[in-house]
This record gives structure tokens, C-alpha cells and sequence, in this order.
């Protein structure tokens, strides 16, 4: 990519420095003990190949919390050095990838911003970092470098906890890789934007102690769920579902879907925040006959309450009290349901009492509060 690129470009070069009162001799000694190994020098290369419009990643966390941290990738957009032999000295300005990255960084550094620079561009200066060198490790050097590397191509393990758009994968390969492919193939987002070069399905391998522990979670070592499921459960019970909705009319499709509200015999559903300008056709479910009963609104929007009642056993009885006694009830109830219907699944006629209250304590200091009786 920096060899074929035909904007700005410039090789930088790392400044470092023997900690000590030594000599010229035993410091140049010294900084000649610097390992060439990225991994030993605290991720600053002794060597960046910049270019404008390259892709590049932060190697090491500058400020995790800003988003600047090992990995957060973008595109180079200007390199400003003030050094005149091209050391590691000045800003290079980035845009990262996720608009998000840096932006403390970038309201701390508002000095920097000229009439050239886009607001959304993140400076990133040089980190100093010190480090013990030599046999014994006895020597100590500070380096300094641009936190960056070249991202436009990566190793599979490189990429491990990317998420991009669009990967090109080249899957060459001469052994047999636990798991890479995997790695490789599911930093994309969607199928359309994976481009794969040179698959070799006899390469694909999985660790055999994978399989190990797979064969074991699905046979000896199987939760059964905590979870209470109406589906799969005798049909001589009733199975009555409570629920705060926070809008039936966004959930609607939702709900259709879920099986444990598709199982219960009754739903009930608070904060259903219906109009009585809606289509009652439009909240039907299968098998299940609706009872709504929309909250009035002072200000003509869609309230924030409002009840309904899926059944599927016939309804007998069914009603709501708005208002209860301002006296007994100190504007706390917000309301009440009562519901009675037939049993179909015992012998004789039985009916079932429900009861759904919505209590209020203090709206404006306190939440609120569901029951079902």
C-alpha cells in the first residue's frame, strides 16, 4: 500500500535515548542493544512507513476509555512533522472508523485545529516509552514512535475482535490451523461483504479438545432452563401471562412471535399505550380474542398507559375502572381490570377472577408498580 501510494508519504523514524549520567560511547552502545522485535519495545516501531489515505490501527491503549486503544482503526488523513529528518516528532491526524474514537481527545486538542484540518479528525502524537535492554536487563532507553501500524491487511490473528464491512481472505496456507478459518470468515458482518481467496476445505480443522467439550455440553453436562416454559407443559393447567408492554403498538410483532406469550391461555398487558384512533385489527393474535382498553391523553399523543386482554377461553365478564376515590386511593391507582371467564379444560363450569392493577405511588419521584390478583 505505501509503496503504491501517490500522496504524501514519508518514512518515520523512531528517536531514542540512554537513561543515565554514561557516555557517548556506552549510550550508543547501549541503544544498539534495541531489539527490532515490535513485542520488546512496547509496540512502537523503530520504523512507521506513513502515508495520507492509508489504513492504520493504534498499537498500544493511549486512552481506553476515548476509545483510543490497541486496534481502533481509520484512515491517516495528514502527517505534520516538525522534525527536519523525519523523526517521530509533530501530529499525524486520523479519522477513525467509528466517529466515537477520540472524541475527548479531540475537544482536549482544540489548540491544534487549523483552517486545514477537518473537525473530525483525531491528532495522535508521539508516546514516550521506557523500557530495560541488554543481557541483564540493566540498561534503560526511552523510545519514542507514533503508536500506529499499517491495517489495510492483517494476519487472522491479527484481526481477532475486528468487525468490518467489507474482508478479503486469503486462506493460503501450508498446516492445518485450529480454528482460523473461523477467526478469519466471521469479522464481517454479512455475507455480501466477505470476498474469500484460496480455500482449502482440508485445511479447515477443529481442536479436538473442542469437540471434547461440545460432546460433553450436549449430552452429560446439559442445563435444563431455569426458565419457565408454558409450551411444553400439561394441558390441564392454565398458564396466565402479566406483562409491562411499554407500547403493544411498537411490540406488536413481537409479541406474535414470542412462544411464551403464544402459549398462556390469558395475556395481560399494561402500558399498552393505545389510541382509541386504532385499528382494533391491527393488535389481533392468533387464536386469542382482544379486549382493549385505551388510555385517554390530555394532550392528544399517545399515552404512556392504557391495558389490554388476549384470551383464548371465552369471555364472560370484563371491565376497567379508570378512576378510583381520590380519597381512599390518593391518586395512586392508576387502574383496574376485572375479567371472568369459562374454563373449557376441567370438567364442569369453572371461572377464573382476574384482577390487573396499575399503581402510581409518585410519579415524579418514585416508579411504578404491577399486580396481578
Amino acid at each position: 500500500m505505501y509503496s503504491s501510494s501517490t500522496f504524501h508519504k514519508v518514512e518515520v523514524t523512531s528517536v531514542d535515548s540512554a537513561v543515565g549520567a554514561i557516555s557517548d560511547d556506552m549510550a550508543s552502545h547501549v541503544l544498539c542493544m534495541i531489539p527490532s522485535d515490535v513485542q520488546k519495545t512496547m509496540q512502537l516501531a523503530d520504523r512507521i512507513s506513513l502515508a495520507d489515505g492509508g489504513r492504520y490501527e493504534i498499537t498500544v491503549n493511549v486512552n481506553v476509555a476515548d476509545g483510543l486503544a490497541n486496534g481502533a482503526c481509520g484512515v491517516l488523513q495528514k502527517i505534520h512533522l516538525t522534525s527536519a529528518d523525519s523523526s517521530a516528532a509533530g501530529v499525524i491526524w486520523m479519522k477513525f472508523d467509528a466517529a466515537a474514537v477520540g472524541k475527548q481527545m479531540r475537544i482536549d486538542s482544540q489548540a491544534l485545529y487549523k483552517s486545514d484540518i477537518d473537525a473530525s479528525w483525531t491528532p495522535i502524537q508521539p508516546l514516550s516509552r521506557q523500557f530495560q535492554v541488554g543481557r541483564g536487563q540493566s540498561s534503560q532507553v526511552i523510545w519514542k514512535q507514533f503508536p500506529v501500524r499499517q491495517s489495510a491487511a492483517k494476519t487472522i490473528h491479527r484481526c481477532q475482535g475486528d468487525t468490518l464491512d467489507q474482508v478479503v481472505v486469503d486462506l493460503t496456507s501450508k498446516r492445518k490451523e485450529p480454528h482460523s478459518h473461523y477467526v478469519a470468515l466471521s469479522r464481517v458482518k454479512t455475507l455480501g461483504g466477505l470476498f474469500m481467496r484460496n480455500l482449502n476445505p482440508e485445511k479447515v480443522h477443529v481442536s479436538e479438545d473442542v469437540k471434547c467439550e461440545m460432546a460433553e455440553l450436549r449430552s452429560t453436562r446439559k442445563l435444563r432452563l431455569a426458565v419457565h416454559q408454558p409450551y411444553l407443559h400439561s394441558d390441564t393447567c392454565f398458564h396466565i401471562g402479566f406483562l409491562n408492554i411499554r407500547s403493544l403498538h411498537r411490540h406488536i410483532d413481537c409479541v406474535r412471535k414470542d412462544h411464551f406469550i403464544t402459549a398462556c391461555d390469558v395475556n395481560l398487558f399494561c402500558e399498552s399505550r393505545i389510541s382509541a384512533a386504532d385499528r382494533a385489527e391491527y393488535y389481533q393474535l392468533s387464536d386469542f380474542s382482544c379486549v382493549l382498553y385505551p388510555d385517554t391523553s390530555v394532550n392528544c399523543s399517545r399515552s404512556h398507559y392504557g391495558l389490554a386482554l388476549y384470551s383464548k377461553l371465552p369471555v364472560v365478564f370484563s371491565h376497567q375502572v379508570t378512576t378510583l376515590n381520590g380519597d381512599t386511593s390518593n391518586g395512586c391507582v392508576e387502574c383496574i381490570f376485572h375479567y371472568c371467564c369459562c374454563s373449557p379444560k376441567t370438567s364442569g363450569e369453572h371461572c377464573i377472577h382476574l384482577q390487573a392493577t396499575k399503581f402510581r405511588p409518585d410519579t415524579l419521584s418514585r416508579g411504578c408498580s404491577d399486580s396481578v390478583e
